[in-house]
């Protein structure tokens, strides 16, 4: 419900578009220079650095696995006292209480309100 509308013809250009035109955009050619780097004499594929530099060959150091002293007295049936006697409560769903509706309504009503037959829709004019 937009109420700007344009009034009379519309050509579609405004005169700044027209004025600020943008230059062309044309691509700068790639300038490639010419190399000079060239490898002089034989080349193996193996530097002084490469061959000077072994790697050494690690072995895995085996973990040290002190003792502990931590020792069971006695016999262990696999459950504690404290497991047995703080036992959770059954798993039930609550029921959910619903409350009765206390809005009635009172009296006769048509479907128009003061306000719909007060303020109701009118045709609007565009001043000239």
């Amino acid at each position: 419900a937009d109420n700007l509308r344009p009034e009379g013809d519309f050509g579609g250009v405004t005169t700044s578009a027209s004025t600020f035109v943008g230059p062309d955009g044309e691509r700068v050619g790639l300038a490639r220079r010419p190399d000079n780097l060239r490898s002089e004499g034989d080349f193996g594929g193996v530097t002084t650095t490469a061959s000077a530099y072994v790697p050494a060959g690690g072995e895995r150091a085996t973990p040290a696995r002190r003792a502990d002293n931590l020792r069971n007295e006695g016999d262990f049936g696999g459950v504690t006292t404290s497991a047995s006697t703080f036992v959770g409560p059954d798993a039930e769903r609550v029921r959910l209480a619903r409350r009765p509706d206390n809005l009635r309504a009172e009296g006769e009503f048509g479907g128009v309100t003061t306000t719909a037959t007060t303020y109701g829709a009118k045709d609007g004019e565009r001043a000239s």
